[in-house]
């Protein structure tokens, strides 16, 4: 592929491939459903009441998922309004996600991830990884306070949402999203650089 003289250096679009591609994966493995079924069957009681009666916590989860994403509204047939609200605010930011990692796919696509940039973004990762490990609170409240300023994202542990998505949960499906992470990210760079050696 010919680089124009208007175009960035290729090398710095490579870093920032290969900074991106782990935290894809990462993401990639969080928004899976099957990975959030399992780790559900792990922290959550197999049966939860809720105002349309007991319902066994699979069925309630993939709910809550269709509705956020497809049917906000239709929250309100299980949660309260400040669940919902919360919901609401996790469906945006979901969006915006969801748009970034289409674009990060295509940069991709195009400039092979370099190894450096791979690297930066797995040691951070490992950092995060123990930070979520050693103190799984703190690090959930400030991402929470980051990324969700308007303050509605606490509720009771006597709530519905609380006892379907328990703490453990969430500290359970990000430690093992980003496990799988670093895992296919090692594989990726042990396969590309065998590649390159046998040139």
């Amino acid at each position: 592929m010919m680089q124009r003289k208007d175009d960035p250096p290729s090398f710095i679009l490579t870093f920032l491939s290969g900074l991106l591609l782990p935290w894809i994966l990462l993401l990639a493995f969080l928004l899976n459903p099957f990975l959030q079924h399992l780790i559900l069957l792990t922290t959550t009681p197999n049966a939860i009441h809720t105002p349309r009666g007991i319902l066994p916590a699979d069925v309630l989860h993939a709910q809550t998922l269709l509705f956020t994403i497809l049917a906000p509204s239709a929250l309100h047939t299980f949660y309260p309004d400040r669940t919902v609200q919360h919901l609401r605010d996790v469906q945006s930011r979901l969006t915006i996600t969801l748009i970034l990692l289409a674009l990060s796919l295509l940069l991709i696509s195009r400039w092979k991830p370099a190894r450096s940039g791979m690297l930066i973004s797995l040691t951070m990762m490992l950092v995060l990884s123990l930070l979520a490990i050693t103190g799984f609170n703190q690090f959930f409240t400030v991402f929470h306070e980051t990324f969700f300023p308007m303050g509605n994202y606490t509720f009771p542990l006597t709530s519905l949402i609380k006892h379907l998505y328990p703490d453990a949960f969430f500290q359970r499906l990000l430690i093992t999203a980003a496990s799988m992470s670093f895992f296919f990210s090692l594989l990726f760079l042990k396969k590309h650089g065998d590649e390159a050696s046998s040139r």
